[in-house]
């Protein structure tokens, strides 16, 4: 894919957890998604966060923000690429959304390793990606102008980042994530008979 130039390196110095730090190169690629390649103390490599404006889009008015998470890492797209679905079925128009798909440099359950300090994939998204985004775009930077959902893993990693940040994410939703909320408690004799 071709990118062309945008925007001239811009350094973000971020509190948080220790001195978080990013720097970031903005492009546009050919489809049409503004593309910040990121180096961060949290990852292990460069990774890159792309973004979708809807087509109608306003720098003077404040949209909300659709966080798309990432199955596996860095740009493997072999599950889909769900920033292209939404492009395609045109939901940033619809909803008036700017839609962001950040990539982690290994696959993420969206928590911090504990002893891998190049693997702090939640302090990269809450350090890092989503404060690179409210600092770029006009979005809302209350809890209800942020919304994330996720396939798999990634599904799981949304609900994770709703139920330990509810102050933080408005909404969460995930396909295919291993939580059954249909079925129910169950006794230890079912689980295990499942299990076998």
């Amino acid at each position: 894919m071709m990118y062309c130039a945008r925007l001239v390196v811009a350094i973000f110095t971020l509190g948080g957890c220790g001195q978080a730090w990013a720097q970031s190169v903005t492009t546009t690629s050919e489809d049409g998604y503004q593309i910040h390649h990121v180096t961060s103390e949290f990852q292990a490599g460069k990774t890159s966060i792309r973004v979708l404006l809807p087509d109608q889009f306003h720098e003077q008015k404040q949209y909300r923000t659709l966080f798309i998470l990432p199955v596996v890492a860095n740009a493997d797209r072999r599950f889909g690429d769900g920033l292209e679905q939404v492009r395609q079925h045109g939901f940033h128009n619809e909803f008036d959304l700017i839609c962001v798909a950040p990539e982690f440099s290994s696959p993420t359950w969206l928590a911090d390793h504990d002893q891998d300090p190049a693997r702090r994939d939640e302090s990269y998204f809450l350090s890092v990606v989503v404060p690179l985004i409210e600092a770029r775009y006009p979005v809302s930077r209350e809890c209800e102008g942020r919304l994330v959902l996720g396939f798999s893993k990634s599904g799981w990693g949304a609900f994770s980042l709703l139920l330990r940040h509810p102050n933080r994410f408005y909404r969460a939703a995930g396909w295919d994530t291993g939580i059954r909320m249909d079925m129910g408690p169950i006794t230890e004799q079912e689980l295990s008979e499942r299990i076998k």
